[in-house]
């Protein structure tokens, strides 16, 4: 962290923790996507948000990176979501890519993408870039894929090389919406070690999570949505009880996997 960023995170309080909404809300038409959801997300952990399709989860990573019209006021380490952006400190990968997959792009073009940021107009790597990439590269088990064309990977391998994109550009705030749906188990274990490793940087990771077992295992803390409302927010063991899933997702809910079908 440089000096500025010291200074900037003692003025700002909000700047100790990942993200800082206030009074957050969302409407597409006359459909509420999110209401008025005030929240402190802390720096350094893995938050996962859990709840039924169409409960919010993906409007609330879409607020907070400001790619949609919303109400109330989001902080990401101190700075708005544009400043954020353009210091090269929040990274995305979300739930479905808009890509050509027969485009020739190879994999290490597409991960070397999240180092645009970092490599001025012209866009030539320099050694640091070219070593951040291969590092994403080995750390997602892409390295041995790297000349492949990004088409020709299974769908878990692409998942991999996108979250290896968000990993190159070294952010300190990573944003994932579903990133373990339809992927096989191996990439899931391959992302869900990076994460981890994340976490033991001191970075911090925001993912939207399909599996009620499975998040428990891998979170710091929930954030417990309903009908664009945040009902709970805490540790996995305080907010995952029984009868709190059973108020997110019903009485029939209670445990198992959420539906990946549909918009989270």
């Amino acid at each position: 962290m440089s000096g500025a960023d010291a200074l900037e995170r003692m003025r700002d309080p909000s700047a100790h923790d990942a993200i800082v909404a206030e009074g957050l809300g969302v409407h597409y038409g006359e459909v509420r996507a999110l209401a008025d959801v005030t929240v402190r997300i802390r720096a350094g952990e893995i938050t996962g948000l859990v709840g039924v399709n169409g409960s919010g989860k993906s409007s609330m990573l879409a607020a907070v990176l400001e790619r949609v019209p919303h109400t109330g006021s989001v902080r990401i380490l101190g700075r708005s979501p544009a400043q954020a952006r353009r210091a090269g400190l929040v990274a995305s990968v979300p739930q479905a890519e808009a890509v050509d997959w027969d485009f020739p792009v190879t994999v290490r073009d597409v991960v070397t993408t999240g180092r645009y940021g970092r490599m001025g107009l012209l866009r030539i790597p320099r050694p640091a870039d070219r070593a951040a990439v291969a590092e994403a590269l080995e750390l997602l088990g892409l390295a041995h894929l790297a000349d492949r064309q990004i088409g020709e990977l299974s769908g878990g391998q692409r998942k991999r090389a996108f979250v290896a994109r968000a990993i190159a550009q070294d952010a300190e705030l990573l944003l994932l919406d579903e990133p373990f749906a339809g992927v096989d188990r191996s990439s899931e274990a391959a992302i869900v070690e990076v994460l981890q490793g994340l976490r033991e940087r001191a970075r911090s990771v925001v993912i939207v999570h399909h599996d009620l077992s499975g998040v428990a295992e891998l979170v710091d803390r929930v954030l417990l949505l309903q009908r664009g409302r945040l009902l709970h927010h805490g540790p996995p063991a305080e907010t995952l009880t029984p009868e709190r899933i059973a108020e997110a997702f019903g009485a029939g809910r209670a445990s198992g996997r959420v539906d990946r079908a549909g918009e989270a």
